[in-house]
């Protein structure tokens, strides 16, 4: 009886911890994905919970923003935590509710979250080659036979919601080419990353796709196997920029955008900017995604296609 009675009390002691780990896991994903990581030193300052787009693989983005994370947090002496998003909408959520404080984010949402809540837009990543913006691509298998985008009337292509290169660029050049019709409209095909659209064209399971030409870039440089042709290109946006709440105290906003801008210049930073795969931040502000309001300005009531929820965004004006 001793003995069962010792078994019993070891089971209730392992279902109590089992209980504690699954209720800690929920709380720190919020049913988004991984668990933010923290990183810096061990201080009590509040983390600074910066948010991830779901432009890849979640596990992959994560791994790429780390070094960065670190760097931030030594330089701030604040812990950061990265938070994996599971959608692009997400973001604008997370924001609303006060989950985050920041997010590195492409033009489509930096509009938004600027137009919506009032955020700001601090740095963006310049890449080894001197490049700190990207276009959207329409996209096709080299054999296709569509050779442009009157072609693509009443064929399939993947597209990813809320963003410019994969989701305002093609509705754009549909409204442009009048192929918003029952007729000629093409069939859209929501999936959930960039990584996704390139992998649905390349097993021609759609017949197009519209997606990030970085993504693609980087795609078609790892599997050089793959042949693609690219039917159109959308004018240049910033490159995933870091936003944060308008609420941020002007310090803080301050010392966080300098840590960016001064990166390069530091071995430990320069390293964190390797692994990230940039050389550098560069300034941005608002004023540079100009590109993305004229494509909303000039589709008018065909934002509606987009399925984005709420309102486009207002003509930008000066002093906006």
């Amino acid at each position: 009886m001793r003995m069962t009675a010792i078994i019993l009390s070891a089971m209730l002691v392992l279902v109590v911890v089992g209980m504690f780990i699954c209720a800690a896991y929920k709380s720190g994903t919020d049913g988004q994905g991984p668990p933010p990581v923290q990183t810096g030193p061990a201080t009590n300052a509040t983390p600074l919970r910066l948010a991830l787009i779901p432009e890849r693989n979640i596990f992959a983005q994560r791994q790429r923003y780390q070094s960065l994370a670190d760097d931030l947090a030594e330089h701030l002496n604040r812990p950061v935590e990265l938070v994996s998003l599971n959608t692009y909408q997400s973001v604008l959520d997370e924001f609303a509710q006060k989950h985050i404080e920041g997010a590195f984010v492409g033009s489509m949402l930096a509009v938004l979250a600027y137009e919506r809540l009032g955020t700001v837009v601090l740095a963006k990543p310049a890449h080894p080659d001197g490049v700190s913006t990207y276009a959207g691509v329409i996209i096709v298998r080299d054999d296709s036979p569509i050779s442009d985008i009157a072609g693509l009337a009443g064929r399939s292509i993947a597209l990813v919601r809320t963003t410019t290169a994969g989701n305002l660029f093609p509705i754009y050049l549909f409204h442009r080419n009048d192929m918003l019709t029952d007729v000629k409209r093409p069939i859209f095909r929501w999936v959930g990353t960039h990584d996704d659209v390139i992998n649905e064209v390349i097993a021609g399971t759609v017949d197009a796709g519209a997606v990030k030409n970085l993504r693609l870039d980087a795609y078609l440089t790892e599997h050089p196997e793959v042949r693609i042709r690219r039917l159109a290109t959308s004018d240049q946006v910033p490159d995933n920029g870091l936003i944060v709440s308008g609420d941020m105290p002007a310090d803080q906003m301050r010392a966080l955008r300098e840590t960016l801008l001064k990166m390069d210049q530091d071995e430990r930073g320069r390293a964190a900017l390797k692994a990230f795969g940039s050389k550098g931040f560069a300034p941005c502000r608002i004023e540079d995604y100009q590109a993305v309001y004229r494509m909303v300005d000039e589709i008018g009531s065909a934002w509606d296609q987009l399925g984005v929820a709420g309102p486009p965004p207002k003509p930008l004006t000066p002093g906006n």
